[in-house]
């Protein structure tokens, strides 16, 4: 998970640029009738959001009890996130906060992500703090999630951030045909324990498991002939120190990175550097 910047709008720069020349006379003075009750709802989110605690809202039929989940969510795909609308530089002043999704560390970003829910929480459709930089794959492995407990939230990139003191994310080398790589979340013991369970959840949630072992294997598929070259010249040792290279290299530029894990492993297989790395092929 990447850390990111907190939003410089506001929930009310949303609903004013959202009515701005709305053709539903009625929605847009209601939204704005509540930019109040927004803004309140907004502060609650912001503290909520910095103890950790935003399991706690309840789900909600309507936002500031004038707006129904319907409208809210036309509201967000047709006046926020539609090109050409008036709220669209809104959209993209948040998106463009990452390039990278900050919730996988892997792919472009491409959209927004509700934190929480639309489908439940319609307080917060258009409040940017609940809106996350993401890619189409993570924003749909979430879907309306609706976490009951801390436990069960993800990481939240405005107000979460891991420490870089020891690596969390863990890879073992499957040695055997075909080859292949499993990677875990198995944060240090002495980190606090409600942000470990919540990064165990995050990773869980986001399928990054799976994504991850996908990448490994295009990634040690590329550079399979370099690996007989360096053995061939060096031996086992020789390949062992590069790919610990290689590890030390990815953790410094990216503490966070699968590409560090995955060559740790490599390095920490005996199997593997004494030829194992010839399976890639078969």
């Amino acid at each position: 998970m990447i850390a990111l910047p907190i939003p410089d709008c506001s929930v009310l720069d949303a609903i004013r640029a959202c009515a701005e020349r709305m053709q539903d006379d009625d929605l847009a003075t209601r939204l704005v009738a509540a930019s109040a009750q927004f803004t309140s709802a907004e502060k609650v989110y912001r503290q909520r959001a910095k103890d950790r605690q935003l399991f706690t809202f309840e789900p909600s039929e309507t936002a500031a009890g004038v707006i129904s989940v319907e409208e809210m969510k036309w509201l967000y795909k047709n006046r926020f996130s539609k090109l050409g609308s008036p709220c669209r530089p809104l959209y993209d002043q948040i998106r463009v906060k990452a390039k990278i999704c900050p919730l996988c560390n892997t792919r472009t970003v491409s959209t927004l992500d509700h934190y929480l829910a639309q489908a439940h929480h319609p307080n917060f459709v258009l409040t940017p703090i609940n809106l996350v930089p993401a890619c189409g794959d993570c924003n749909k492995e979430k879907l309306a999630a609706d976490p009951k407990t801390i436990d069960e939230q993800t990481l939240h990139p405005y107000f979460d951030s891991l420490p870089v003191d020891a690596p969390w994310l863990v890879a073992e080398v499957i040695e055997d045909r075909p080859f292949g790589i499993v990677f875990n979340a198995a944060p240090p013991v002495h980190w606090n324990q409600d942000l470990s369970n919540r990064l165990r959840q995050h990773f869980g949630a986001f399928n990054l498991g799976d994504l991850y072992s996908a990448k490994a294997s295009s990634e040690v598929a590329e550079i399979a002939s370099l690996m007989e070259v360096e053995h061939a010249l060096n031996g086992a040792q020789g390949l062992r120190d590069y790919l610990r290279s290689q590890a030390g290299g990815r953790r410094s530029a990216s503490p966070h990175s699968w590409m560090a894990a995955l060559y740790q492993a490599l390095a920490d297989s005996q199997w593997f550097v004494d030829g194992g790395f010839r399976n890639i092929k078969a």
